[in-house]
């Protein structure tokens, strides 16, 4: 699937690990929804890069008393994931700070007790700190969302609306109502879509309320949130053409995000992929999105206002937990994050306006600050 330097990282206190043992369900019917979120927690934990906040030494002597433990020992063996014993633990990292690229992207799984305690560190740094408690009573971890976008005629009625549900019709963050499940701790976001910057009215009717779902109001200690918006621009248009077309719309798109977020220090990105990329993607630190006709689904109509799809399409959600259900999804999320680098990284400066790093794309990678 994804070799070692490819794997999630995972920092997870031995006391996670304890209470995982202990909630095991003691139902063994398979369509137990427990149960399966129970095993999958599992799976992902057994492959990833794995951090425990104790000895190489007190691994070894417990592994002979905690069955699970001992499993991920005979796979790091193996190859299968990483074992580590090489950080401190939750309450530890809050005094020292997260670092790296990698660590800020990285799941941090805690013993009941510290994340409680650690909720609001986590929200500010925007990790995912979870306990076992949130992983077994939490939907939306495990659930593989496929959400069918219709064409409607102009007639739109909201109350018919067979996915997304308007709260107001003139509300950005309405149109995109059933991504609010899906939001998380994060502090990365990417949007790859060749046709979403087309047109100002795209922009305003998609891309800014996508935005609006899934951007904190603020990260703590000038923590930047990393935004990077990759599109096409017209294959006939020269340097000097794209490079107008860029800024026009990072001025257009950095004076919505300060109206929408004033106290969120971010930075943004636009570039033109070049036909480098061709799906249509949604990324953050946690979650993998596609969308087969892309992000550009919502118009309004001229008459009255209202809003109406202009695109079918399937959209569907993964976070990691859920990522073992679909088996390309793991392999197309980091490849992504390695050609969506290459990009950024290109040397020709009028593929680019504003910010040219993303730490998501960086997170297999120890960048220091």
């Amino acid at each position: 699937m994804n070799n070692g330097d490819e794997r999630k990282n995972v920092y997870c206190e031995i006391g996670f690990l304890d209470e995982y043992a202990q909630a095991k369900p003691k139902s063994i019917a398979p369509d137990d929804i427990r149960l399966i979120r129970w095993i999958e927690t599992f799976q992902f934990i057994s492959r990833s890069n794995l951090h425990f906040d104790i000895s190489l030494s007190d691994l070894n002597n417990r592994r002979k008393e905690n069955e699970y433990l001992a499993r991920l020992w005979k796979k790091s063996s193996g190859g299968l994931c990483g074992l580590e014993c090489d950080w401190n633990g939750i309450l530890q990292l809050q005094e020292q700070g997260i670092t790296t690229d990698e660590m800020y992207s990285s799941v941090y799984l805690v013993c009941k007790k510290n994340c409680n305690q650690m909720k609001d560190f986590a929200k500010g740094q925007g990790v995912l700190l979870l306990d076992i408690n949130s992983l077994l009573n939490e939907e939306k971890w495990y659930e593989t969302r496929e959400k069918t976008v219709s064409k409607t005629p102009k007639s739109f009625n909201p109350e018919k609306g067979e996915t997304i549900v308007y709260a107001k019709p003139n509300s950005d963050r309405s149109y995109w109502k059933h991504f609010l499940a899906a939001k998380h701790n994060c502090n990365a976001l990417s949007i790859i879509d060749g046709y979403l910057m087309k047109s100002e009215e795209l922009i305003f009717n998609n891309l800014i309320p996508l935005l609006n779902v899934f951007l904190p109001t603020s990260l703590e200690n000038d923590i930047s949130f990393h935004i990077s918006l990759i599109t096409n621009y017209d294959k006939e248009s020269n340097a000097e053409q794209i490079k107008s077309e860029l800024k026009r719309n990072y001025q257009l798109i950095d004076g919505k995000l300060k109206e929408i977020r004033p106290q969120l220090n971010y930075k943004l990105g636009l570039f033109n992929m070049k036909g480098l990329l061709h799906d249509r993607h949604l990324l953050t630190n946690y979650l993998y999105v596609t969308s087969g006709a892309g992000f550009g689904l919502i118009a309004k109509d001229v008459k009255s206002d209202n809003p109406y799809f202009i695109n079918r399409t399937k959209v569907d959600v993964l976070f990691p937990f859920s990522i073992a259900n679909n088996s390309n999804a793991e392999y197309e999320y980091y490849s992504l994050c390695q050609e969506v680098k290459k990009v950024l990284q290109k040397e020709d400066r009028f593929l680019s306006e504003g910010d040219r790093h993303n730490r998501l794309f960086y997170q297999f990678e120890k960048t220091k600050y």
